[in-house]
């Protein structure tokens, strides 16, 4: 599926800037970054969930939907669980 490659892609970039910013010595910098991130993932969850609460509100068609979502390949979700963990482990 070409969008499991460009999402995958995208999280390899991710992991590239991580590196960097792991690579950094300075702490302000390290804790702005873990800071942004989470505001970011806060952000994306608020919104995930919302999308999930009118897809679900729409009843049988929300259900399908859904459902169909949880079938996706979660190679991707992986690979954004190990980046959270690195840069929350950066401060």
């Amino acid at each position: 599926m070409p969008q499991d490659t460009t999402i995958q892609k995208r999280f390899q970039r991710i992991g590239e800037i991580l590196g960097q910013i792991e690579s950094t010595a300075d702490p302000s910098t390290r804790a702005l970054a873990k800071e942004l991130l989470e505001l970011l993932m806060a952000f994306h969850g608020a919104a995930l969930e919302r999308l999930l609460e009118i897809a679900f509100s729409a009843g049988t068609a929300g259900e399908t939907l859904i459902r169909e979502y949880g079938t996706m390949s979660w190679s991707a979700a992986c690979c954004c669980t190990v980046s959270i963990r690195r840069i929350c482990a950066l401060a």
